[in-house]
């Protein structure tokens, strides 16, 4: 992370985001990771949920930040954690109520537009683990998947 006062930090997204349109959101969400108490091995990945809704075009859930290996199968973002592993998401919504859920698991969390929703859990089952909307949003319901692997 940077090297700076929690003010000067503060300061410095502000600025970027009224100079250049970056969501304030965007780095508040990553950079609050060290007040969920993440240890360095923790997989931490911050989600921003968007029901686009207009033909041809579907939901997403857009990888905010991550330091842990990820890459996108046909637009769907894969997190690859290891077994015994702690993993906080920080789910937030851009546009309507959305599900975060992660099959298997039995996280099942409602996320709010504006809002965020902080879920831990230790990745104690090796597989791939289906993460989806679990309430209806709109058109683009459909596409608002993405997928865990656990590694053993």
């Amino acid at each position: 992370m940077l090297n700076a006062r929690p003010g000067e930090l503060l300061g410095v997204m502000l600025l970027l985001g009224i100079l250049f349109g970056i969501p304030l959101a965007v780095f508040l969400a990553r950079d609050t990771a060290a007040t969920w108490n993440a240890s360095d091995g923790d997989a931490v990945i911050v989600l921003s949920g968007r029901n686009v809704g207009t033909l041809g075009q579907s939901g997403s859930w857009i990888v905010e930040y991550a330091n842990i290996p990820i890459h996108k199968d046909e637009g769907v973002p894969i997190f690859h954690v290891r077994r015994g592993q702690r993993v906080l998401f920080r789910v937030t919504a851009q546009d309507v109520t959305h599900g975060f859920a992660i099959s298997g698991y039995g996280i099942d969390a409602m996320v709010h537009a504006g809002a965020y929703e902080n879920i831990s859990f230790v990745a104690d089952k090796a597989g791939e683990f289906t993460i989806e909307c679990s309430v209806f949003c709109g058109l683009g319901h459909h596409g608002m998947v993405a997928k865990l692997v656990v590694e053993a």
